[in-house]
């Protein structure tokens, strides 16, 4: 299934429709509510904009040729890796190109934080 055809046939049929498409628009919802209830995804339109962003941070964060896996060992008090670090680490061959592991940590908070109603 399309969810996203559906949902856009769905809006024709309530925009121009008339009672005899009364039948269709039910198909239609009882196959969305089917994709849904199997883990389909969210047409485009009801996806929010921090899912979007979940999604394409982790999609760029789980390609292995996005990243390098350097260990860093340090004490609690230095804080995160990321914030000791400029964006290329001062090597320019084979660092200067996008870090994923920053983007994918903020995707997730600001997804918990909208799953959480937006509260902190």
């Amino acid at each position: 299934m399309d969810p996203d055809a559906a949902l856009r046939e769905l809006r024709k049929l309530h925009a121009d429709g008339g009672p005899d498409d009364f039948e269709r628009a039910m198909e239609l919802i009882c196959e969305l509510d089917a994709w849904l209830q199997r883990g389909g995804v969210l047409p485009l339109d009801w996806q929010p904009p921090w899912m979007v962003d979940v999604v394409e941070g982790l999609a760029f964060y789980a390609n292995p040729g996005n990243y390098h896996a350097v260990a860093f060992m340090f004490d609690p008090p230095c804080g995160g890796f990321a914030d000791d670090f400029d964006e290329d680490h001062g090597e320019t061959l084979l660092y200067n190109r996008p870090m994923p592991g920053k983007r994918a940590r903020e995707a997730l908070a600001k997804a918990r934080k909208e799953m959480k109603g937006g509260k902190d």
